[in-house]
């Protein structure tokens, strides 16, 4: 696999494939957060993540879960979305379980049609951060939204 820097993963993951779609965090001003601040962020190429699954079909493992990896990767897109989550389903037909990080941004901005759209593909989980219900400290940690 080609990754590209440090990459954070849920603990819950630990034996999941982590396919990295993006490097870094789309978002990336959120005043509680470090993992990204050095880093650009950037989405990977389509070839890129062929390639990526390609290795991981070629390895003996019998993948039943894979992890998107890196910060906030819901936020890419609907169709870019889409077009991944059916190259993995054609790649991997074994993965059951697609997760990610997302933002509450993201989520919000999604809606539950597209969510639902995505669920149909596979996505089973989305680690959401919920640092705070009280409004002083979710203007503080400047996570950019206040739902």
């Amino acid at each position: 696999m080609n990754y590209v820097g440090n990459l954070i993963r849920p603990p819950s993951e630990a034996d999941a494939l982590i396919l990295q779609v993006t490097v870094g965090c789309p978002y990336n001003r959120c005043t509680f957060c470090g993992a990204y601040k050095d880093v650009p962020f950037q989405v990977k190429s389509a070839t890129q993540l062929a390639d990526d699954l390609a290795q991981a079909q070629r390895s003996s493992a019998r993948w039943r879960r894979i992890f998107l990896a890196d910060g906030d990767v819901l936020a890419l897109p609907q169709g870019q979305l889409i077009e991944i989550f059916t190259t993995i389903g054609k790649t991997l037909p074994e993965i059951r379980r697609i997760s990610l990080y997302g933002s509450a941004r993201s989520v919000v901005a999604k809606g539950a049609d597209r969510l639902a759209e995505l669920r149909r593909l596979g996505l089973d989980r989305i680690y959401l951060g919920l640092e705070s219900g009280c409004d002083e400290v979710l203007r503080l940690v400047a996570k950019g939204t206040r739902v």
